[in-house]
């Protein structure tokens, strides 16, 4: 549903481009899911506001820029009960 597109500021914010329609909707999945050493780990947007093409979001779990940093390019990802249903048509 999104990617960490990189670190912002100092408090370990992420960069993230919504792959969602409309891109709002990106912050309304939870919990969102980044792939870390071959496993899913679940994290949690404490705030965002939106920035350019995406959102700047604070997780946290993350507490400094290194830890942003880290996670520059994984995907995000929801659970698939997390998604809406799609219409039958």
């Amino acid at each position: 549903v999104g990617r960490i597109g990189g670190a912002f500021g100092v408090l370990g914010g992420v960069r993230v481009p919504s792959f969602t329609d409309p891109p709002e909707n990106l912050l309304e999945y939870a919990p969102w899911l980044i792939e870390d050493r071959g496993a899913w780990r679940a994290v949690s947007p404490a705030a965002a506001k939106p920035s350019g093409t995406g959102f700047v979001v604070q997780l946290r779990e993350l507490a400094s820029r290194d830890q942003a940093q880290a996670l520059t390019g994984r995907f995000i990802a929801v659970p698939r009960a997390a998604l809406p249903e799609i219409d039958s048509d």
